[in-house]
């Protein structure tokens, strides 16, 4: 028999499986948290400015995430990536995403979740998956302590399809015959290769600049489809949750999959891919309820402006 059916399902974190970015959730938990090196942590407010006002680019701020650790031990690192991804991050994992996932092991499918976060964050992300792969941007580890430089190629556009790709291809995988989920119109190039490419949680407004989103849904409506995403409601300084859906366009269509329980996946799965627990304690809708002024919205004001990360 042959490993994994030789096919391969590949999943973007940020906004996609994930409502929000794993790599700002880790940056601001360490800069918050005052584990970043002074002199480091001195210059990432001025880094958010700047990318706010459009002087760095995404790609900059994929490689100021992982150089953003630099002088912190490693072994440091992973314990304070799995205390971030326990607090603020497994609550952020979207119902319909998890059960796509699932879905896909139980199918035998090699599943590969990558992103341009740092690789510490993304294995947290990965364990908790039971994904196969978890490809971040590395730093460069010199005696046991994270560096300023980067393990070439970052995780973005053509280097993420270039990541992947190798991955595949150790695998003895066509990238043909993969499926990709992604809400990224950076992630064009590994959508030009793929053999089922998904895209996940549109944004109508978008849809211009991103005409590959127009054709597949166009071409085959299956391909356009929207996790489940979370709301949280402040009251007296504390949150709670609500499920529900997520609303698209009344021209785009959501394809539910169907809902598996613990003991089919359980019973279905190799001893290494048991799942944990299938419960995610926050779905659903686009839009927080609590408004928030204009000039806030951009992540990279809320947190120069010291604004509370919510959750």
């Amino acid at each position: 028999m042959q490993p994994f059916q030789r096919i391969a399902a590949v999943f973007d974190i940020d906004d996609s499986l994930l409502d929000g970015n794993a790599g700002t959730i880790f940056t601001w938990f360490l800069y918050s948290n005052r584990e970043m090196a002074s002199a480091v942590r001195s210059q990432v407010p001025r880094a958010l400015y700047e990318y706010a006002r459009k002087r760095l680019g995404e790609a900059d701020m994929v490689a100021l995430g992982s150089r953003c650790q630099q002088g912190i031990r490693a072994d440091r690192l992973r314990e304070l990536a799995r205390k971030c991804f326990d607090r603020h991050i497994k609550k952020r994992i979207t119902q319909q995403g998890l059960r796509t996932v699932r879905r896909h092991l139980l199918m035998g499918h090699l599943v590969l979740v990558a992103s341009g976060s740092p690789q510490f964050i993304i294995d947290e992300l990965g364990r908790f998956l039971h994904a196969h792969e978890a490809v971040g941007t590395r730093a460069v580890i010199k005696q046991g302590v994270s560096s300023d430089e980067l393990v070439p190629p970052i995780v973005f556009r053509e280097g993420k399809r270039e990541r992947v790709k190798e991955i595949l291809a150790r695998h003895g995988i066509d990238v043909g015959r993969c499926y990709l989920y992604s809400d990224s119109v950076a992630d064009t190039p590994l959508f030009e290769e793929v053999g089922h490419p998904v895209v996940v949680n549109p944004k109508p407004a978008a849809a211009g600049s991103w005409p590959l989103a127009a054709q597949l849904a166009t071409a085959n409506p299956e391909s356009v489809i929207a996790f489940s995403r979370s709301a949280r409601f402040t009251i007296a300084s504390s949150y709670f949750t609500t499920t529900s859906f997520f609303i698209l366009s009344d021209d785009t269509l959501c394809t539910p999959f169907t809902s598996l329980s613990a003991d089919s996946v359980r019973a279905a799965q190799p001893p290494q891919c048991q799942p944990e627990t299938l419960m995610v304690s926050v779905f659903s809708p686009a839009n927080a309820a609590v408004a928030i002024p204009t000039d806030r919205r951009h992540p990279a004001i809320r947190f120069f402006m010291g604004t509370p990360f919510p959750g």
